[in-house]
């Protein structure tokens, strides 16, 4: 009796325990239900963001869906679009867009046997700002430059300075040649003329002539320009028949920027000119006819608003006169803060050390010199006729020498203004 009445009691808990399972589990799946049937088809971007819009400034794109789900797809489609799924429950679609300005919707939609689902994709096309677009280049440009300056030493003299005022323009076109791949050809010249207004110095004039043939490439990782050019610079009488220590020269140079820590942040640069110097005096020893060799290498960085650059360098002058031949070394450093967009203050600390070859019996012994210039400068572009550009800058400069007489000191105001056709 007993063991019967144990038999009933242990099938009775198990019916129980049976029936309130299926009630447990039905309930899990009833309360679970739209979760599992949401998390059936999963649809994800792996080009863009799959929670907000993205921000774009490229107008032409690719917009990269994966798609995957638990049961097969029967529909598919982008924007109304049909599209093809690769395999029975995943696919993967690659859409080309074209966007317009502003919000750009991508809806994609599912249908699987069991379900259907359907997410939104939005591409945000920023606007460009006309000021920030940078302009198409033109094949050619002329710069003009009109300059005004005051200097406290005019000849340059040891002793009895004599202040004086002088105007000069400039005027610099260009014209460049797309070749081929990255290749260009560059055609620029120089055309500069500089006066002092003081009536003892009216009939000099200072000229500078230059026309330039360079042949330049670019590419990621360095850029290099091979020049041929001819000059012609000096002092020269106006409206008179002579000339006076004027320089014509043919040159042949070239540089190379390469890129180090930065982007072509360093350049090599060489330059050889063959000259033909016209003297007041006759003497063989004095002539400066022969050739200039000069060597420079530059460095430039940029930290934000602030850019400068360290340079230096070594020419070596070797001319039929032998009192003519000379080294010279030089350094040079820069830096420019700009204010804004349109204005710019700047320094600049240079030094030139010449050292003669020969000892010059018209001075004495064999000369040495050390030219230091120092500059502060500034700039202004005012937003009229395409940008003309002010500029002013006050100048140092100081030549010490151990030949008595050929040492000077000389200070420097210039305004000028600038455009650029």
């Amino acid at each position: 009796m007993t063991r019967k009445l144990l038999q009933k009691l242990s099938l009775c808990k198990r019916a129980t325990f049976k029936k309130v399972g299926i009630v447990w589990a039905t309930s899990l799946i009833m309360s679970g239900y739209y979760s599992l049937n949401a998390q059936n088809i999963l649809i994800f971007s792996t080009s863009h963001n799959n929670e907000q819009p993205t921000e774009v400034s490229a107008a032409e794109g690719l917009l990269k869906i994966e798609i995957s789900t638990f049961t097969p797809i029967v529909k598919l489609s982008v924007n109304d679009e049909s599209k093809t799924p690769q395999a029975a429950t995943r696919a993967t679609v690659d859409v080309p867009y074209s966007l317009q300005p502003g919000d750009n919707s991508f809806a994609v939609y599912v249908k699987t046997e069991a379900i259907e689902e359907r997410k939104e994709f939005i591409l945000t096309l920023l606007e460009e700002d006309e000021s920030q677009k940078p302009k198409e280049k033109k094949p050619w440009q002329v710069i003009a430059i009109l300059a005004l300056t005051s200097t406290s030493n005019a000849e340059n003299a040891a002793s009895d300075e004599q202040a004086d005022s002088k105007y000069a323009y400039t005027i610099i076109p260009s014209y460049q040649q797309a070749l081929f791949g990255s290749h260009k050809l560059r055609l620029k010249g120089v055309l500069m003329r500089e006066k002092f207004s003081n009536s003892d110095f009216e009939d000099q004039e200072l000229v500078y002539n230059q026309i330039g043939l360079g042949w330049l490439s670019e590419s990621s990782s360095s850029d290099w320009e091979v020049e041929l050019g001819w000059a012609d610079v000096g002092t020269k009488n106006v409206g008179g028949t002579s000339d006076t220590d004027v320089e014509t020269g043919t040159s042949i140079g070239g540089k190379i920027g390469l890129t180090a820590l930065d982007d072509k942040n360093i350049i090599f640069s060489g330059k050889y000119t063959l000259k033909d110097q016209t003297s007041s005096t006759t003497s063989d020893d004095y002539d400066g006819d022969g050739g200039l060799l000069a060597f420079g290498v530059k460095w430039k960085k940029k930290f934000g608003q602030l850019s400068g650059y360290l340079k230096g360098g070594v020419d070596s002058n070797d001319s039929k006169g032998k009192y003519k031949d000379y080294t010279a070394m030089h350094l040079g450093f820069s830096a420019t803060y700009g204010l804004g967009k349109n204005a710019s203050v700047g320094g600049l600390l240079s030094s030139r050390q010449t050292a003669y070859a020969e000892n010059d019996p018209a001075k004495g012994d064999t000369e040495t010199s050390l030219l230091t210039t120092i500059t502060f400068n500034g700039s202004y572009k005012l937003n009229v006729l395409g940008g003309i550009i002010f500029l002013g800058d006050i100048t140092q400069k100081q030549k010490t020498s151990n030949i008595e007489g050929f040492e000077y000191t000389t200070s420097l105001v210039t305004v000028s203004v600038v455009y650029i056709f």
